[in-house]
């Protein structure tokens, strides 16, 4: 269903390149060797590799012997390289060892003696047999080593592509193959300063010119537990192809984590690091509302009331800071109000109350609207603050602005009120102008969302026209295969990195687009939005935490369903969770 990376084409890439393929078995895509001099293991030689590495395990620890393979592939009868073999525990998901070991004639040889080096890595106590069914085999075989520049650590270096190792006069002082970043979730003076340490140096070695760097990449691959292999790429099972369970599973996975990460009072643990297993002291109440509605919309497409029980907790945790003053209702944090609180709120009470029927919620939704219409200026725009607006916060004024232009939408809808459609009109003469002269991705999804619906309720084709205008201009950021600097960039926008809920967030609105476009038959929209969506649905589903790529998480289970924040970046914040559900959910709409 969507535009796949496959192995075809990468071995017709390597072709081009110049590569010396040698294939152990007659497959579809045998191990080869690029010219220069990368290794890529078919999944029979990974297998293979791995099941020789636990051979090896075992027979060195009954007694002592060195396993020699009765066959041995013809990719590994090649020249010797450096391999680590890691040993991860099955139940805790620890490391339980990781080593090398030189000194091999082939590359098999170098297998089997990394295999049976990790047996005793000094960090830990010596493995013992009984071990052997609580253990997962990681291997990581590397490719040739290149230097780095001081000036280069930035744009040379890339975490979780490339390991890299400390030098000094030619002698490597300790080495860090390229998971190290992504599973520890280092930044990278935090990986310099590791580096530092573990070769037993000051931790600021990293800024002495007598040091230096080499980076690698590796080919890395892990047992799956059922006698296959999982070949991780940025320590990631990355998914080549997905299909349309795996977007239904951006929904489902997602609502789950919310559900497991929301107390009892409705408050829910606002941002979770998994590699270190903590939560975040923070919190930010525009986001909890947001993720609030991404309860509700949870609710409307499962029917579970579990979803509807948990948004009714968040939504008494929020009226905790509910005001009002007048005929005005509002939500106050520390004394102030922002802006994208109540719009977001009049979302939440909207859609609660049209899924139950409870008039109490579209009571505080009409008093959030009025509070929004005494929100706008002259010239169409919105304060973003109250009582006090803060004119220093452009950013704000465009997001906050947004989203109140798709509220007041949907309480048009609901009402009919023309108040509300006179205060969209002069919004969207703003909104028009400015986004002509000073497009901005912060407007992309709620405008789009708010115009196009507004198109539905009134026939003016002008609100039609934005909506695409906005989409458009941020499907001109997105990665593609041709842009994208690494392969898992694809879907990606190139705003702040390959973001998870950026990337999410602007699908909404090319969601919204793609709706709009199927509604007026206009197919050129249609294949471009279509495209648009399913790789920005590839880039989320291997930016979601599931079972095949949390091996080295503390808690799996409180990591799963989850989204990553970035690449580069692994933590959970709950609006990762709100913006993919509504993405994924107005993809499958569509799909």
């Amino acid at each position: 269903m969507t535009k796949k990376i496959s192995r075809i084409l990468l071995l017709v890439c390597i072709l081009l390149n110049g590569t010396e393929t040698i294939a152990a078995t007659p497959e579809e895509n045998p191990s080869y060797i690029e010219k220069s001099g990368d290794l890529y293991l078919s999944e029979s030689d990974q297998i293979w590799a791995l099941k020789t590495a636990r051979t090896a395990i075992k027979n060195y620890l009954t007694d002592k012997s060195f396993y020699v393979p009765d066959y041995t592939p013809e990719i590994f009868s090649t020249s010797p390289r450096k391999v680590y073999v890691s040993l991860y525990n099955i139940e805790t998901h620890e490391l339980r060892s990781c080593k090398s070991r030189q000194g091999a004639k082939n590359l098999g040889e170098s297998i089997v003696k990394a295999a049976i080096e990790s047996t005793k890595d000094s960090r830990f106590e010596t493995l013992s047999q009984n071990e052997l069914d609580e253990i997962l085999i990681d291997i990581n075989i590397l490719n040739s080593y290149r230097p780095i520049l001081d000036i280069e650590l930035d744009s040379a270096y890339e975490p979780g592509i490339d390991g890299i190792r400390l030098m000094e006069n030619g002698s490597s002082l300790a080495t860090f193959l390229p998971g190290i970043a992504t599973t520890h979730n280092y930044d990278k003076d935090t990986l310099l300063e590791k580096l530092c340490l573990k070769a037993d140096i000051a931790e600021s070695c990293y800024q002495d010119s007598d040091y230096y760097y080499q980076k690698f990449t590796t080919f890395a691959f892990i047992e799956d537990g059922n006698g296959g292999t999982t070949t991780l790429k940025r320590t990631n099972n990355y998914l080549d192809e997905i299909d349309l369970e795996n977007i239904e599973y951006l929904v489902t996975g997602n609502g789950e984590w919310l559900l497991n990460h929301t107390h009892e009072n409705g408050e829910f643990d606002y941002m979770y690091y998994p590699s270190a297993d903590s939560y975040s002291d923070n919190y930010n109440i525009v986001r909890h509302i947001g993720t609030t509605y991404a309860l509700l919309l949870m609710y409307e497409y499962t029917d579970d009331t579990e979803y509807l029980s948990a948004a009714e907790k968040a939504i008494t945790y929020m009226l905790q800071y509910y005001k009002e003053e007048g005929d005005m209702g509002y939500i106050e944090e520390n004394a102030v109000t922002k802006l994208g609180s109540v719009a977001i709120g009049t979302l939440v009470m909207d859609k609660a109350y049209s899924l139950t029927g409870s008039q109490e919620y579209f009571d505080y939704a009409e008093k959030f609207g009025t509070f929004l219409l005494n929100m706008q200026m002259d010239n169409g725009n919105f304060k973003n603050q109250y009582p006090e607006d803060n004119t220093d916060n452009e950013d704000a004024y465009e997001i906050y602005g947004a989203e109140t232009n798709l509220a007041l939408t949907r309480l048009y809808a609901q009402t009919g009120k023309a108040e509300y459609l006179t205060a969209l009109e002069k919004s969207y003469t703003y909104t028009k102008a400015y986004f002509d002269e000073s497009p901005s991705t912060m407007m992309v999804s709620w405008d789009t969302g708010a115009f196009s619906e507004l198109f539905y309720l009134t026939g003016n084709q002008n609100y039609a026209d934005l909506a695409y205008q906005a989409a458009d201009f941020i499907i001109a950021k997105q990665y593609t295969e041709e842009t994208a600097p690494y392969w898992d960039y694809v879907g990606a926008f190139n705003k702040n990195g390959a973001q998870a809920i950026n990337t999410a967030t602007y699908s909404e609105g090319v969601g919204d687009a793609l709706r709009l476009a199927i509604y007026q038959n206009n197919q050129e929209r249609i294949e471009k939005y279509t495209d648009s969506l399913e790789l920005s649905m590839k880039f989320l589903v291997n930016m979601q935490f599931r079972e095949d790529n949390t091996f080295y998480l503390e808690d799996p289970e409180s990591a799963t369903g989850g989204m990553r924040a970035s690449l580069y970046d692994n933590f959970e914040r709950i609006d990762g969770s709100q913006h993919t559900i509504s993405a994924a959910l107005k993809t499958l709409s569509s799909f």
